[in-house]
């Protein structure tokens, strides 16, 4: 990769082979890197010394703003991992690589996702610089990319083989719309609806009773402001049955920068939730005997041990009487008493975790104003659970997962974040379930070296990815309140009584 001092001397040679020669002088070469560096179109120089990985050793200011990225980042970055997109159309990197180890000029038109995930579908013009057969200038031309009817064929016919499903939307995002002009053949296979049953129509269509509110006003959000998009929800095919989402969603951009369409992307992961569901099944059984083995093995020890401690401790106080020397025995006995208390309580605080349980349709909220008492009398701090509405889910499943993800914080909060102050808020904005965990405890990034937080922290974001909840961790640093937010979709709520 070149140095910054030798882009001169590079751009004069560019100038000289695809211009005219000028006479040159002291300082000229600066003139002219100067005027690479204010030119209107985007320029960039590439290094193609390694056949298949061409690098990024110059670009001027309209690249770097076409781009959106950093000088930074962008100089000595591979042409293909930073510029073509997973889903390219047009040309493939492939081809490009191809024509490069020719040594020719050459035009080709590939598209750009740019830093902000916009796609672009530029024309890609490389000039051989000098005799080296490695020195590369490229000009992007966004002004000549197809619009309308064009571009979208172009798309079209990259798209065709593409294994994700993929629709192409127009602009428009205000009911009926945006309406779909262009499905691929993996989109027909995956949700079962032909393109003459969509084109026209919105990717509503898709949408049904179990598709989360909180994921497509986020989406509408990200779209009207012109952002990508990612997020997991459920959908259904035509027949009706449900099946889960992964998708994400880009811009395409005209030659001025105006959206002219959408771009999704579409994974079914159905199997794979139903996979994590199995497995955490799996995991919760597993818990249970742990649990079952700890209190009728471990716990009937402990406290067999305690009796025995007890009954000894007894006799040693009646003894002390006639020979004081015995007093310090007592004491131990009396501290060996007291470990075997502690060690008792944090074994059914172990199993009380351990064992499974189902909270039933409307039991969650009751669920946690319990957890919230326990905790508090069991480790002597403040857990206060608020709340106007109760929420319903009729969903056991999603309930129970939600209850043990505010457990495990809060049991992580007390005894790695050392705790004394914890405020559990349920709040049900515009139907969206939202829980709130604000404490006083040390942060996550100061409790998260050990190897049981570490596995506790992933369970948690496990948990929350099975039943399509968002979580959120605020960890601001020292001296300022810790919050945990918990999204966990649209639901049914009832005042408090």
């Amino acid at each position: 990769m070149r140095k910054p001092e030798a882009y001169p001397g590079l751009l004069s040679r560019t100038i000289y082979t695809t211009v005219a020669p000028f006479p040159r002088s002291d300082g000229f070469e600066h003139v002219l890197y100067e005027a690479f560096e204010l030119a209107a179109d985007p320029y960039a120089l590439i290094d193609a010394a390694q056949a298949d990985r061409p690098l990024f050793t110059y670009a001027n200011q309209a690249f770097l703003s076409l781009v959106g990225y950093s000088r930074d980042v962008l100089e000595g970055a591979s042409v293909a991992d930073l510029l073509l997109s997973p889903t390219h159309t047009g040309t493939s990197p492939e081809v490009i690589l191809t024509r490069l180890a020719e040594g020719a000029a050459f035009t080709e038109r590939s598209v750009m996702q740019d830093a902000e995930g916009v796609l672009h579908v530029p024309a890609w013009h490389f000039s051989p610089i000098g005799s080296s057969g490695t020195d590369w200038l490229l000009r992007l031309d966004t002004k000549s990319q197809e619009d309308g009817p064009d571009r979208i064929r172009l798309y079209a016919q990259a798209l065709q083989s593409v294994k994700e499903s993929v629709l192409i939307t127009d602009a428009d995002l205000e009911q009926p719309g945006p309406r779909i002009v262009f499905v691929n053949p993996s989109f027909t296979e995956m949700t079962g609806y032909a393109p003459e049953d969509v084109l026209g129509k919105t990717p509503r269509l898709l949408q049904g009773p179990k598709t989360d509110r909180l994921v497509l006003d986020r989406l509408r959000s990200d779209l009207s402001d012109g952002r990508p998009f990612h997020g997991e929800t459920v959908n259904y095919r035509k027949d009706g049955a449900e099946f889960v989402i992964q998708w994400e969603v880009a811009p395409m951009v005209d030659g001025q920068g105006k959206i002219t369409h959408w771009v999704g992307v579409q994974r079914d992961v159905t199997q794979q939730r139903l996979l994590e569901r199995l497995v955490l099944d799996v995991s919760e059984e597993e818990k249970r005997r742990i649990a079952q083995d700890l209190h009728d093995d471990v716990g009937q020890t402990l406290l067999g041990t305690a009796m025995r401690a007890a009954a000894l401790e007894r006799d040693l106080a009646e003894s002390t009487l006639l020979d004081p020397a015995i007093e310090p025995a007592r004491q131990e006995i009396m501290l060996i008493r007291s470990n075997i208390r502690d060690a008792i309580m944090r074994m059914r605080e172990l199993i009380l975790g351990l064992y499974p349980f189902s909270i039933e349709p409307g039991g969650l909220t009751s669920a946690l104003v319990e957890l919230a008492h326990d905790l508090s009398k069991r480790h002597d701090v403040s857990v206060e659970f608020h709340y106007t509405q109760s929420v319903f889910l009729e969903d056991t499943n999603v309930a129970t997962n939600v209850f043990r993800i505010v457990q495990e914080v809060l049991l992580h909060a007390i005894r790695y974040g050392k705790a004394q102050t914890i405020n559990v808020y349920l709040r049900i904005p515009n139907g969206h379930a939202v829980l709130e965990i604000v404490h006083d405890g040390a942060g996550l990034e100061a409790t998260s070296e050990a190897d049981n937080v570490s596995t506790s922290l992933t369970l948690i974001e496990h948990r929350a990815t099975t039943i399509g909840a968002k979580l959120l961790i605020d960890d601001p640093g020292e001296d300022r309140p810790v919050n945990v937010s918990l999204l966990f979709g649209y639901v049914q709520a009832e005042l408090a009584s």
